[in-house]
């Protein structure tokens, strides 16, 4: 692909509303020897076992364990918590990639300088699923997304190039050592995040 336009054929079907959901569930659920993953945002919350995003994690566990090869790629740049969550910022895709590497998944970050913005599926080397959804409850559960299932081994065989193609870094960034979360308001508010400097960058005081 890479910026040339590739005609594919294969089979297509909308996936609208909650469509989305149970679809991929179902296709991860059958998938037989692979299934390939990259996701902008993976809200996966270990405390919220009645959520789409926790169902999801679950069938890549179960595929993992019953011999599918599961490879995950993840967007790492910092993003917010959705509003439900309290408004604080965090290494966005954290507990998913963590999650992941304890089962003994293949998950891996983007390098920092890169913005994995795709939301994508491929499952068996032909089946893809992707459009607008992150795996977030609020994509899963109150958005308009729009996304798209295509049976094509074509079309199949050009994402996963374009995955593959995405620099990579391992292990996890320690976000715990350089992060700290901070309120909304404490970031809207011109008076106080337009004076913070880096402390250890200037040896002084945190507001100039």
């Amino acid at each position: 692909m890479h910026g040339v336009g590739v005609c594919v054929t294969g089979v297509v079907e909308a996936l609208p509303g909650r469509v989305y959901f149970e679809t991929v569930r179902k296709e991860l659920d059958r998938a037989s020897f692979s299934i390939v993953v990259c996701m902008y945002s993976f809200t996966f919350r270990p405390q919220l076992a009645d959520s789409p995003v926790f169902a999801l994690a679950q069938s890549l566990r179960k595929a993992h364990d019953r011999g599918v090869h599961v490879e995950v790629l993840l967007d790492q740049n910092i993003d917010f918590l959705e509003e439900g969550d309290g408004g604080f910022m965090e290494g966005k895709n954290v507990p998913a990639y963590s999650f992941l590497r304890e089962q003994g998944i293949s998950v891996f970050y983007d390098d920092p300088t890169t913005y994995t913005h795709a939301k994508c599926v491929v499952i068996d080397g032909e089946t893809v699923i992707l459009g607008s959804s992150n795996w977030t409850d609020s994509a899963l559960n109150r958005n308009f997304e729009t996304n798209v299932r295509v049976r094509s081994k074509a079309l199949a065989r050009d994402i996963l190039a374009e995955i593959r193609a995405v620099p990579r870094q391992e292990p996890i960034p320690t976000y715990h050592d350089d992060f700290v979360s901070l309120p909304l308001e404490f970031l809207q508010n011109p008076g106080f995040f337009g004076r913070m400097v880096n402390r250890k960058r200037t040896g002084g005081d945190m507001f100039a």
